[in-house]
């Protein structure tokens, strides 16, 4: 999806202060910049930040941290912020893959794995967010009784994903292979593909997995 050129870009990104870019901290201080008191949530890749910003203000007792390493992206959703009046979230600029080895052992609460990119070629199998190195540092990442849930669109990503979680003995709390025919769907905040990929009949794959 290519984006339009969005005027004033990059200053909007560096005054937002809903966002941690990469020239602001390093890797290391991501974790130092969040108010750790909260109930932390973590979204690997927020797109222009629809569901990010739907979580914080349906649960304003969490705190959600977005990680975008797209720039163009979290330009737009740097815009977003303008009409929010909650403020229990941060962007981070940054690839979630160098911040989070920073992060503590099982602190987190939810992670959100979003229309991830499936990497459909083999050879790139190590660079899918549901892949065994991922899945060893999110059962790192989680505290006690906290989950992991994922959306996809795309059918293949979404077995190979099974397949990984029960490779490494994770506890399958929810399979869901029409995410919007269930009884999740009342309370589910959709991110901008997923609408799209609705109204083209597409069905959404859900699974929601936490550590044994």
């Amino acid at each position: 999806m290519r984006l339009k050129y969005v005027e004033n870009g990059y200053e909007i990104l560096e005054a937002c202060q809903q966002i941690i870019t990469i020239r602001k901290a390093t890797a290391e201080e991501v974790w130092s910049a969040l108010p750790t008191h909260q109930s932390l949530h973590l979204e690997l890749g927020t797109g222009m930040g629809d569901f990010l910003l739907g979580m914080a203000e349906q649960y304003p007792k969490r705190f959600f941290v977005g990680f975008e390493r797209d720039t163009k992206v979290l330009i737009r959703a740097a815009k977003k912020t303008e009409e929010f009046e909650t403020k229990n979230y941060r962007f981070i600029h940054l690839d979630a893959e160098k911040a989070l080895p920073h992060f503590p052992d099982h602190e987190i609460q939810g992670i959100y794995l979003n229309f991830s990119d499936p990497w459909p070629k083999n050879s790139h199998a190590k660079r899918r967010l549901t892949h065994h190195s991922f899945l060893i540092e999110y059962q790192r990442l989680l505290a006690p009784g906290g989950v992991l849930e994922m959306k996809t669109d795309n059918l293949p990503l979404f077995e190979y994903s099974l397949k990984q979680f029960h490779k490494e003995e994770w506890d399958l709390q929810r399979i869901e292979r029409d995410l919007h025919q269930t009884d999740l769907a009342e309370a589910n905040v959709e991110t901008e593909y997923e609408r799209k990929f609705r109204a083209k009949g597409q069905p959404i794959y859900f699974l929601r997995a936490c550590p044994k």
